[in-house]
């Protein structure tokens, strides 16, 4: 019955976020460009690859460590709302067919979506100079979500017959310490732990994929990040590092061009 029930919600608040992402995002196919086409598939396949190739083979006692998550918050701070929702979607039904054990549960569909849309919400406003900080806070909240809420409810209606409030609540603080379904690490240093990976692994790739976004002519209409002018914070540094670069370049050309005027010296 539990596990019924909390398919349906999770599904319906699937459903609900993604018409919500459309009202907000204001979808055009002015969008759908094969830039953002290619780095989202990149991005998706990454966050496939590292959460149940590589996070599920990562087993510190008795957790494991799903790393793709911070990717899929990624999608979302780069491509919107709707980006994100899909990639969460596509990371986690991949991931039920790589890992085929057990059955299929749309409440950790959900968990992946809470990622994507978070992600998106760093420029939802125009006050761009604060990307960093808001990237921290709306990652907390997205593991906040996942740790201490979803993941708890999932495991137990998926593990057990909740009889009473008292049942649930006797196997919600079972969890939280990392003694049900089995022995793992607590989940509060699991946050502890997770969140500042997560939050520096998002800001240090958006950087280096900001520089090729920056070079598309048209990208306030066409990329969510950028739709209310480029981060100059980002761009400034991108700026001094071609200028250091420009002028070692004319050192040595300099030396060169007088080692052939003075062959001997």
């Amino acid at each position: 019955m539990y596990f019924i029930l909390t398919n349906t919600l999770s599904i319906l608040a699937i459903i609900v976020m993604f018409i919500g992402s459309i009202v907000i995002e204001k979808f055009s196919y002015k969008r759908l460009t094969i830039y953002n086409i290619t780095v989202l598939g990149v991005l998706t396949a990454l966050s496939i690859i590292f959460t149940n190739i590589i996070g599920y083979n990562i087993n510190i006692m008795g957790s494991r460590f799903m790393i793709g998550n911070f990717i899929i918050f990624l999608a979302g701070m780069l491509f919107g709302p709707i980006a994100g929702i899909l990639n969460g979607i596509a990371a986690d039904l991949v991931g039920t067919i790589i890992n085929s054990a057990g059955q299929f549960n749309a409440g950790f569909m959900l968990i992946k979506v809470v990622y994507g849309v978070m992600g998106a919400l760093v420029f939802l406003d125009r006050k761009n100079s604060w990307w960093i900080f808001k990237s921290t806070i709306y990652m907390g909240i997205a593991l906040f979500l996942h740790l201490m809420v979803l993941n708890p409810l999932l495991m137990i209606t998926t593990y057990t017959e909740v009889s009473s409030f008292e049942t649930f609540f006797q196997y919600y603080w079972l969890n939280l310490l990392g003694t049900f379904p089995k022995p793992g690490v607590p989940k509060p240093l699991l946050f502890i732990i997770e969140l500042p990976i997560y939050v520096s692994s998002s800001i240090v790739s958006f950087r280096v994929i900001y520089f090729s976004v920056a070079r598309i002519p048209n990208r306030q209409g066409t990329i969510w990040c950028a739709k209310s002018g480029d981060l100059g914070s980002i761009l400034r540094k991108k700026k001094k590092v071609l200028a250091i670069e420009h002028q070692e370049n004319n050192v040595l050309s300099h030396q060169k061009d007088l080692q052939e005027i003075n062959p001997d010296e």
